[in-house]
């Protein structure tokens, strides 16, 4: 059929329908206004009726040419009220006819896609700001795939930022918006494996400047290590990372810097066997060890009070006590002790000078 201008859109009609209720009348009233009986078609019975010989209609007046019962079935078919209409009915429209990215977000309708669409079938390339509720994905996701500043949210129970990915800084936090490193977690870290630990498989492994270390557990020991044979392993506590003690590779014990560069206002000790004779030796046992536990040795802190200050720290021993202990460092105490040998072997080879006098003459 030939036609003038655009093709023509293809078209879906659909009629409107009345059910009535029924009772002994022959008088019922239209839904909708008709011009005459032709325009509606009559059911009574599932048996159509002839317009004008069975009943006549004008306006929204219906009349009978018999009246009905309350038993009988009737409804009516408005002719004169077709619907023309582009949009398909329900269900007619597959994913095959519909072209990609043919529907955007301003097309669909707060609300019109709920959790039970999502449930099945395959789904790609959503945008835009909104709440998915709960949702079975299997296979990959991409977020942020055109590497927007746009930062991405968790929300936990109780946590508004249980998993926070900053965009801009390119940083994960957990229970923080603001994280300060890569990784920033504000809270509680735990990592667990069922088999034992090792340099090959730790716990928790640091990689950087070309070598690695390693903190990992198995049934014998807690390992802190290092695989560097150039690099020390080190210890500091303060704001000076050059301080702190060091273990060497392939070490067994910990040193500690000593260099005459790194030192000022340098004097010789003094009195070491008088420091040396104060100190207080002693076998004890802490107050919480068992009594059954052995015996243990070590130096009563207070006989240093005011020999070897400098070997004496006092801190506290939980967050909840307030009490100041004295702690002592024994690796300090080595400095007198050899200061005390020293004024010993002076002493010593003095009385031998003088019990060589003695018998000379």
């Amino acid at each position: 059929m030939a036609y003038l201008g655009n093709t023509p859109a293809l078209s879906y009609t659909s009629f409107a329908k009345q059910d009535f209720t029924t009772s002994a009348t022959t008088s019922y009233t239209l839904d909708n206004p008709v011009a005459n009986a032709n325009e509606l078609a009559l059911f009574i019975n599932f048996v159509r009726q002839e317009p004008t010989t069975a009943y006549s209609a004008s306006g929204t007046s219906l009349t009978l040419t018999e009246a009905t019962s309350a038993s009988d079935d009737m409804y009516a078919i408005f002719l004169g009220k077709a619907i023309q209409t582009v949009t398909p009915p329900s269900g007619s429209v597959t994913n095959a006819m519909l072209v990609d990215n043919a529907v955007t977000n301003a097309k669909i309708a707060d609300g019109a896609i709920d959790n039970a669409a999502l449930s099945s079938g395959s789904f790609s390339n959503i945008t835009g700001v909104g709440t998915l509720g709960d949702t079975s994905i299997d296979g990959s996701v991409i977020i942020n795939e055109s590497g927007a500043d746009k930062d991405f949210r968790v929300e936990g129970d109780g946590d508004t930022d249980l998993l926070f990915v900053d965009a801009s800084a390119d940083r994960v936090g957990i229970s923080t918006n603001s994280p300060g490193r890569t990784l920033d977690i504000a809270g509680q870290l735990r990592t667990t494996q069922s088999a034992s630990g090792s340099q090959s498989s730790p716990n928790f492994e640091v990689n950087g400047g070309g070598y690695s270390g390693f903190h990992y557990l198995d049934t014998e020991a807690y390992y802190i290590g290092q695989n560097s044979q150039a690099r020390n392993l080190r210890i500091y506590s303060g704001n000076n990372s050059g301080d702190g003690v060091n273990l060497s590779p392939n070490g067994n014990s910990w040193g500690t810097y000593s260099d005459e560069r790194l030192k000022k206002d340098i004097t010789d000790l003094t009195n070491g066997l008088d420091k040396i004779s104060a100190i207080r030796p002693v076998n004890f046992k802490y107050k919480t060890d068992a009594d059954d536990y052995r015996n243990r040795i070590g130096i009563i802190a207070q006989s240093l009070v005011g020999q070897v200050d400098e070997a004496l720290d006092q801190t506290k021993r939980t967050s909840d006590d307030d009490t100041l202990y004295y702690n002592v460092r024994y690796q300090d105490l080595i400095p007198v002790l050899v200061k005390a040998l020293q004024e010993t072997k002076t002493e010593i080879d003095n009385l031998k000078t003088r019990i060589q006098t003695l018998e000379n003459n």
